[in-house]
């Protein structure tokens, strides 16, 4: 049951992996995607990222660009459980550093470009009151003590967990320009992938009606076991003088009526595995000291797999996945097409574990956390002077990717979106844009761990040229998600059909500097 417990806090570090893009991929990447949300034909800086062959549409000269992401997501778990606390968990995530930075050489026909960007991870979301994962093993300990009598009602535990996920991407790559209307880039993406976790779990309580207790006590529920497990031990140990006397296959009756034991002792022993909820009745001695010993094994299991644990472990690992692009620019520049093939990015991460109370975390132990391919095609058309219009799709290829563990997907996530850019002056620019994200994770893949959901996300926001070789640029996005939603079995209490549902919303701000050095 711990083991469990605990590796639903675990994964759920990595509930909160994308704030934008697919399953795992991160495709926030400046604060001009925020603004407009559809940077696939990007001819500034950030077209590093998001279309690499548009670089050699750039003057001559060396750029670089900063910029910096505040995040706040809202996460909502739903379960219908009847043993749960509470049918409503909460959680938050804030990141108030999500950082990228991207520069670029351009001379001639040949622009040279670099990126560092978080592409995978970046948070991790803090449940106060747990999750539904979390608390069922617990919750499940008040039907279950309630059947062998104990009268067990409330539960209550102190958990702690805390975790960074960062997948650290560093891009270079060549762009070429073959003509003034086509152009391609070649590069690469190497990974270098780090999680971390710490924290644990304590002071599990019960409220058992027992001897002394009245089921209004909260009592630790590892000594609480751990204590009755004393009864059925002795009770074990006292009848091995009579088996190792040769009298196993004799039942309480025939002991007795052979002078063997006399009718305290008898009323002792089957008194106490009445007290267990176990019937004496046509019991040998060699059965009853079983029943005895079963008792007390399991009620020191419930002991074990209550007592506090601890984590403290480090996962780390690199992947490379090459990046190729090509850029047409059309009917005098006003129609861009930019196209983005990555290819898998196959990543090992490799256990360094301090404390591992869980067993989950064996030092040396390697699992994957690959990152999949990915496809973007954008558009965009100069419908007026000063007015652009942007058409973008992206495909995710989570099919084809090894995340290490029993999930799947009905379908390949996928997005789409359209963006407009107004220049108001010389000066001033004023974006917005939408994005439609179609998820193709179901009831194979969604728990309270980790979902995933179909979204709508609007971003706005503008661009200043402070100077002519310095632009600001600023956004904000807001995106709302689809509820999602799952029927589950508990087999150990036998309650079927459970509902479980997801939301979650999210909002960033963002800045970003573009500068051009000479």
């Amino acid at each position: 049951m711990k083991k469990i417990y605990l590796f639903v806090l675990i994964t759920t570090l990595f509930v909160s992996s994308g704030f934008a893009g697919g399953l795992l991929t991160n495709t926030n990447q400046s604060a001009s995607y925020i603004r407009m949300p559809i940077r696939d034909v990007s001819l500034g800086l950030d077209a590093v990222y998001y279309n690499p062959a548009g670089l050699v549409k750039l003057e001559n000269g060396f750029y670089f660009s900063l910029n910096n992401q505040m995040i706040k997501q809202n996460k909502e778990v739903t379960n219908s459980y009847v043993y749960l606390n509470n049918e409503l968990f909460k959680g938050s995530i804030n990141v108030p550093v999500f950082p990228g930075a991207y520069f670029a050489y351009k001379t001639g026909k040949l622009a040279l470009s670099l990126g560092i960007n978080p592409v995978g991870g970046g948070g991790g979301a803090i449940f106060d009151t747990g999750l539904p994962s979390f608390e069922t093993p617990v919750s499940d300990l008040v039907p279950l003590m309630a059947a062998k009598g104990f009268g067990v009602t409330s539960y209550s535990s102190d958990v702690y967990f805390e975790g960074t996920s960062v997948f650290w991407g560093l891009q270079a790559g060549i762009s070429y320009a073959v003509n003034d209307m086509f152009s391609l880039y070649a590069g690469g993406r190497y990974v270098i992938a780090k999680n971390t976790y710490g924290g644990y779990i304590r002071d599990i309580m019960i409220n058992p009606v027992f001897g002394e207790l009245t089921g209004t006590t909260m009592t630790p529920a590892t000594t609480f076991f751990s204590d009755l497990a004393q009864g059925p031990t002795g009770g074990a140990a006292s009848i091995q003088p009579l088996i190792d006397a040769g009298v196993g296959t004799f039942t309480f009756d025939q002991a007795e009526a052979g002078g063997i034991i006399d009718a305290a002792t008898r009323g002792m022993l089957e008194g106490g595995l009445l007290a267990l909820g176990i019937d004496p009745t046509g019991m040998t001695i060699e059965q009853a000291q079983a029943a005895y010993q079963g008792a007390a094994d399991e009620l020191n299991g419930f002991a074990a797999s209550t007592a506090d644990i601890e984590v403290d472990a480090e996962q780390s690992g690199t992947g490379f996945a090459p990046i190729f692009g090509a850029h047409f620019a059309l009917l005098d520049n006003k129609l861009n097409i930019g196209l983005k093939y990555e290819l898998k990015t196959e990543i090992e991460l490799e256990n360094s574990t301090v404390i591992d109370g869980s067993g989950l975390f064996p030092d040396g132990v390697i699992t994957h956390s690959d990152m999949p391919a990915m496809l973007s095609i954008g558009l965009s058309y100069q419908a007026a002077e000063n007015l652009t219009a942007t058409f973008g799709y992206h495909l995710y290829f989570d099919d084809d990717v090894d995340w290490g563990e029993d999930k799947t997907v009905d379908e390949n996530y996928y997005e789409f979106g359209f963006g407009l850019e107004y220049n108001i002056t010389d000066k001033i620019l004023v974006s917005g844009g939408f994005l439609r994200a179609e998820t193709g994770a179901g009831e194979g893949y969604n728990s309270d761990m980790t979902f995933s959901l179909s979204s709508n996300t609007i971003g706005f926001g503008g661009a200043y040229k402070i100077t002519p070789a310095l632009t600001v640029n600023l956004g904000m996005l807001n995106t709302t998600y689809e509820e999602g939603e799952i029927f589950l079995d508990y087999p150990t209490t036998g309650l079927n059909n459970v509902k479980e549902s997801y939301y979650k919303d999210n909002v960033i701000f963002s800045i970003g500097f573009d500068y051009k050095l000479f």
